[in-house]
């Protein structure tokens, strides 16, 4: 639990949960939290910042959410039980006696950062990526009092190269190996960075089909409603003659015994491997920190992944920085 300099206090139960001026709102719940809060904030579509099984606890409290988010999560139909705010990058909404405000986080189609309007102003990022990319906006930065931020690659040697170098080399990987063996698989985390290399491959010159798997491809579906991502790709079935295969990252594990992988995900930033690329929808520890330093905090709580060393790295700066 973190009691900020203010009435404020910003804890985990359940999720990150704020209370403020006697509301209590939960970010991106996946336990249930010994406190039933006001208003329930959803960042994004991954499962690690979400369950199901929370909301439908918790049913009847507001829930901030995005569109592509909700079908996202919800694709054969969005529960009656469930009470949700439809929000957008930009957006304002009142509940009870605070001002919550959507923006663009940048990290996969339907992502938010959330910011609570008031004195002192609270911006939460939840995962954000400040790169410019083939897809969706970057991230924007919010000027803050107080920022709850990620900290997934909040440490060294979490510092990837630029996003159009990693392209080319991703590109010339891939063409390589289809000169040589007729297919490649390459795996990514979806939706994000799956999408993102869909979007590239498609608008390449490289005249292969695209196929994925079929979370992958419903993930894509829903993605190329709000965000353009190029050619249609094919469902991929096993044991079927394939160009380019695009798979989630255990999926294509299991299939490296059979076909040359590309594995990309930022974890890979420390692999000498030729064929894994620290490709990422996360932010790197440079977008990290330029992040921090842009939006001007008098306090940083971090959160996620390298939390501790991430603030550690801040205080060094000259940062109030603590993890949560």
């Amino acid at each position: 639990m973190i009691p900020t300099k203010t009435t404020m206090e910003i804890r985990r139960n359940g999720g990150i949960m704020v209370t403020f001026r006697g509301n209590r709102v939960l970010f991106d719940p996946t336990s249930k939290p010994t406190i039933k809060p006001d208003i329930i904030a959803i960042s994004h579509a991954h499962r690690d910042h979400y369950s199901i099984s929370v909301l439908r606890y918790l049913k009847g409290t507001p829930v901030l959410i995005s569109r592509p988010t909700l079908e996202l999560i919800f694709p054969r139909g969005i529960p009656k039980w469930l009470n949700y705010v439809e929000v957008y990058p930009g957006a304002e909404v009142e509940i009870g006696s605070l001002r919550i405000k959507a923006e663009e986080a940048g990290h996969i189609v339907g992502s938010l950062q959330f910011i609570i309007e008031d004195d002192p102003r609270v911006v939460f990022t939840g995962d954000f990526n400040p790169e410019s990319r083939i897809i969706l906006a970057p991230a924007r930065v919010v000027k803050s009092d107080i920022l709850i931020i990620e900290s997934t690659y909040g440490a060294l040697p979490y510092l990837f190269p630029d996003r159009s170098r990693l392209y080319r080399r991703l590109l010339e990987i891939v063409k390589r190996l289809l000169e040589s063996e007729g297919s490649v698989i390459i795996g990514a985390r979806s939706p994000g960075t799956a999408q993102e290399i869909v979007a590239l491959l498609s608008s390449s010159r490289l005249g292969a089909t695209i196929y994925a798997d079929e979370r992958i491809y419903e993930h894509s579906i829903i993605h190329a409603k709000y965000d353009r991502i190029g050619l249609l790709i094919r469902r991929f079935e096993l044991d079927k003659p394939h160009d380019i295969v695009v798979t989630r990252l255990g999926y294509s594990t299991r299939l490296s015994g059979r076909y040359s992988v590309v594995t990309c995900t930022g974890w890979m930033a420390q692999s000498s491997d030729e064929k894994a690329l620290p490709l990422s929808s996360h932010a790197d520890l440079r977008g990290l920190m330029q992040y921090v330093k842009l939006s001007n905090p008098s306090e940083v709580i971090t959160v996620y992944g390298f939390a501790r060393e991430f603030a550690r790295i801040l205080r060094d700066l000259g940062f109030n920085a603590r993890s949560l």
